[in-house]
């Protein structure tokens, strides 16, 4: 389950017991301690009791049916969220009242969340991007989700965590006399500013050859050896957006043959590439023809377009994000949207307004 406990230690009530009222479903449930887990095993401790210090939840569903979700999309999403947030307005402001305690709360989807992060992210991206580009002069050629350093928003939670470990440490296992393995902990509490790191690949100057970039993140003109500016830093984009690469091909025995499937599936993910990038080097030529139909040794992958794999935006904003990302992602690096031109683009600046809106109601 999502709120981290395992299934060992549920114990549902009978459906008798259930109730339903006019929107929700509401089933009863017996949290278990922890040593339930242990129930029975050599790992139970002397004279400990499973079903001590047992809590009773109430697991309450919303019944779409109820709620004209089918006939409006959103209904049940939207009502969570009204009583999520009374919920945790009165926890916080009014501890004294006879409520039940909300633990957490699961949303059909988390859409919601998750835009509000990416605009956040690519904020704060775009802008670090601007810097470099156009003030530093510099191309990161590395930029990925996993250089990107997440500032902690509340620095007493490294205190926190000290104490947490001298009491309670986490799981460990000791591989060798040199390697031990540690369990991972949730410490961020929040997100704060980002920063953009790693810079051991960077390229100062406006034009450079070679190779450059990670494999998968490698764009089109750095495979084909083209000259290649800061439009490869745009290229990379994608991966702040989507959890799943967009071309995840990798064959580590023959870089040749991976750079012929990563082109395969650009082809097949982007389409076609244009005349004007085809005539931009000499390489293109082993694999498309004139037109941009592909000739390469290697068959098409069976991919869906690039609309078909996008899973974080909802599908009323698709058409703006998009033109977004289709400018980012472009074949013709002459083609892609720069970073300032990216900031100000008509997606990300609706729901910089939304976010303002949204912030501006709850002051």
């Amino acid at each position: 389950m999502h709120v981290g406990i395992s299934p060992a230690r549920i114990e549902v009530a009978h459906h008798s017991t259930w109730k339903r009222g006019g929107f929700n479903l509401v089933v009863p449930m017996l949290i278990k301690n922890k040593s339930s887990e242990n129930a029975g095993t050599d790992k139970q401790e002397p004279g400990q009791d499973p079903d001590q210090d047992s809590d009773q939840v109430l697991l309450r569903v919303p019944m779409p049916a109820m709620v004209g979700d089918a006939q409006h999309p959103g209904s049940v999403t939207d009502k969570l969220r009204c009583e999520t947030a009374s919920y945790i307005w009165m926890q916080r402001h009014s501890p004294e009242a006879r409520i039940p305690h909300l633990y957490a709360v699961g949303f059909p989807d988390w859409f919601f969340i998750e835009r509000l992060f990416i605009v956040s992210t690519l904020n704060q991206i775009l802008y670090g991007l601007n810097f470099l580009h156009e003030v530093a002069g510099v191309i990161h050629t590395d930029l990925h989700a996993g250089n990107l350093l997440i500032a902690l928003p509340d620095t007493s939670v490294l205190s926190e965590l000290e104490e947490d470990e001298m009491e309670k440490p986490t799981l460990r296992k000791i591989v060798d006399d040199t390697t031990v393995i540690h369990n991972s902990k949730n410490m961020l509490k929040g997100m704060g500013p980002l920063t953009i790191c790693d810079f051991g690949q960077a390229r100062i100057g406006p034009q450079h050859t070679g190779i450059a970039m990670p494999v998968p993140y490698r764009a089109p003109e750095v495979i084909l050896k083209m000259p290649w500016g800061k439009a490869i830093d745009m290229w990379s984009t994608w991966e702040m957006l989507e959890r799943k690469p967009l071309f995840d091909v990798y064959d580590a025995e023959s870089p040749e043959k991976n750079d012929v499937l990563h082109l395969a599936t650009m082809t097949a993910v982007l389409g076609r590439p244009p005349r004007a990038f085809l005539a931009l080097s000499d390489e293109t030529k082993k694999y498309w023809d004139g037109d941009g139909n592909w000739i390469g040794p290697v068959p098409l992958p069976d991919l869906p377009y690039i609309s078909k794999q996008i899973t974080s935006i909802k599908a009323e904003d698709k058409t703006l994000f998009l033109s977004f990302i289709g400018n980012l992602i472009s074949w013709n690096p002459n083609r892609r949207m720069d970073s300032g031109t990216a900031y100000q683009d008509d997606w990300l600046d609706e729901y910089r307004k939304a976010v303002a809106r949204q912030e501006q109601a709850r002051s």
